[in-house]
């Protein structure tokens, strides 16, 4: 059977959930906490500016007012000690240049008239604050600022975020790699067996058991699936070769009363057509057909019964019937049968044994039973013995053959099973299993008490008042 191998593996969706289930809402969180943290920098530093511009223009209104160049030059060389600003310029209320301080690396010159808002050069702002004193504007102080610590902060917290990020994506890969190892290592384990088992078919194989949670449990309810996989399956093939087994020895015992019933009809056509048939040859021969013929109509009756046991169609028909009575019928049936065999016959059922049984099925199995003590107890005496209290009534039927060894004692009531090898002796292996069936539906019991070479006693309890009633269906 070819592979198919998945698209997608399980071990690549787990990582990509665990990434993305961690990454994506981290990302987002520090996403937004940079920008509003960026925001706030950068309003923390136009405030810092607005001050400084603040107090400059307090100190600058007076120089202002007097027209005291050298001492706002002083006050404007006070910014010197804030780092960022590049230089400071103090416009009167005409916008002309009134002064100016500047930082000797300072990119760009002071321009003499007052610079329009907006108007910054690269990496660098102006902040402006008009100077007023008493509600009199004497002019505007321009403060040009360098945005280079602001954008050194900025980088240096963006750089802290990426190695937060990157922390976390090495937490989110170890545990992927923990997830991987907890639950997908022992699912593509199990798929890593069931493949071996598709395409080998070898139901032996079992998955490594997982520990107490849902993996370990799936582990070992999959190797119990495949247990009672490979029981079924055995079970399967014993029914095959139990099934091409029965087929042979159905077969064969059905060819030999059809023989003989072919080797009778074929003398009676040569006797007739010879004209030399005596009455004694005839009467034997007509025996003989009638035996086989009574024979081949149990074999044909055992194997309907057992499709009737198999389909659920098995039904009894239950009315007052002596027990000892049916006993009695079926060996003065037999006794011809014992008589060739050599068997000598002893039947003890002197008391009453009346119930509510059916009395086919009640016959099959006195029929079953006598049978299987002509069969393995050939020469030897047979001992029958029907027996009854206000309960119950039993028959035992005790022959002096070759046993059954303990450990087939149970078997021999299974479908197709014999005690014995079926070169040597013939039958189907299903009177006992129909007879254990037919006293069961009966609610009794059958039981057998042998040891090897010492023969075998059966014994059937059956319950007086007849079979059980089934219980009622809604």
């Amino acid at each position: 059977m070819r592979r198919v191998r998945p698209a997608r593996s399980i071990r690549r969706r787990i990582a990509f959930l665990s990434f993305a289930g961690i990454l994506l809402p981290l990302g987002l969180g520090l996403g937004i906490i940079a920008v509003q943290d960026v925001r706030g920098l950068e309003r923390e530093t136009v405030e810092s500016d607005d001050v400084v511009t603040f107090m400059v223009s307090q100190y600058s209104a007076a120089d202002l007012a007097f027209e005291d160049r050298e001492a706002a030059g002083r006050t404007l060389a006070g910014v010197a000690r804030v780092d960022h600003v590049r230089f400071a310029a103090l416009y009167d209320a005409r916008g002309q240049l009134f002064a100016s301080w500047a930082r000797p690396d300072a990119a760009a010159a002071v321009p003499p008239l007052l610079p329009r808002r907006g108007t910054t050069e690269r990496g660098e702002v102006d902040r402006f604050h008009a100077v007023v004193h008493d509600g009199v504007v004497y002019g505007t102080i321009a403060l040009r600022v360098s945005t280079a610590p602001v954008v050194a902060r900025t980088r240096a917290y963006l750089w802290g975020i990426a190695a937060v990020a990157l922390g976390v994506l090495a937490l989110s890969l170890l545990m992927s790699l923990a997830l991987q190892r907890l639950i997908s290592r022992p699912i593509l384990g199990l798929a890593a067996v069931a493949e071996e088992i598709a395409d080998q078919g070898d139901y032996s194989v079992r998955a490594r058991a997982g520990g107490d949670d849902e993996i370990g449990t799936l582990s070992r309810a999959f190797n119990q699936m495949l247990e009672e996989i490979a029981r079924r399956q055995r079970q399967a093939e014993e029914a095959i070769r139990l099934r091409d087994e029965f087929i042979v020895v159905a077969a064969h015992e059905l060819k030999t009363p059809l023989t003989s019933l072919k080797l009778a009809v074929q003398l009676l056509a040569r006797a007739r057509a010879a004209e030399t048939i005596g009455t004694e040859t005839g009467a034997r021969i007509v025996q003989s057909s009638a035996r086989q013929t009574k024979r081949l109509e149990r074999l044909v009756g055992n194997l309907l019964d057992v499709t009737s046991l198999t389909s659920g169609r098995f039904e009894l028909a239950p009315r007052e019937v002596d027990l000892g009575a049916v006993t009695r019928d079926v060996c003065d049936d037999f006794r011809e049968d014992l008589a060739r065999a050599g068997c000598e016959l002893t039947v003890r059922a002197d008391r009453p044994a009346a119930g509510r049984w059916d009395p086919l099925r009640v016959e099959q199995v006195v029929t079953n039973l006598l049978s299987n003590a002509l069969k393995y107890g050939a020469g030897h005496p047979i001992e029958v013995t029907v027996d009854a209290d206000s309960a119950r009534a039993s028959l035992s039927v005790r022959d002096h053959g070759i046993g059954i060894p303990p450990e087939d004692r149970a078997r021999i009531f299974d479908r197709f099973e014999r005690a014995v090898s079926v070169r040597h002796y013939g039958g189907l292996g299903l009177g006992l299993y129909i007879s254990h069936q037919i006293v069961a539906a009966h609610g009794g019991e059958i039981t057998v008490d042998s040891e090897a070479g010492h023969g075998a006693t059966f014994t059937v309890v059956l319950p007086r008042g007849g079979p059980p009633t089934p219980p009622a269906h809604d």
